[in-house]
């Protein structure tokens, strides 16, 4: 993961994605917090998410 301050704009919520292997960024290796997300990454982050267990099924 490329350095991200946790002073930097969302930089907790980046850390933690990073760190969960939710996001794992671009292939510069940054993370473009104030990009548009497109439809594919959305659903990478959302099987990410429900395999890491954060997402119960209701």
């Amino acid at each position: 993961m490329a350095y991200v301050g946790i002073q930097a704009y969302r930089g907790n919520e980046i850390a933690w994605l990073s760190a969960t292997g939710i996001s794992t960024g671009w292939p510069d290796r940054t993370f473009r917090a104030v990009s548009p997300v497109k439809r594919d990454a959305m659903g990478a982050f959302m099987y990410r998410l429900s395999n890491h267990g954060a997402l119960r099924a209701y």
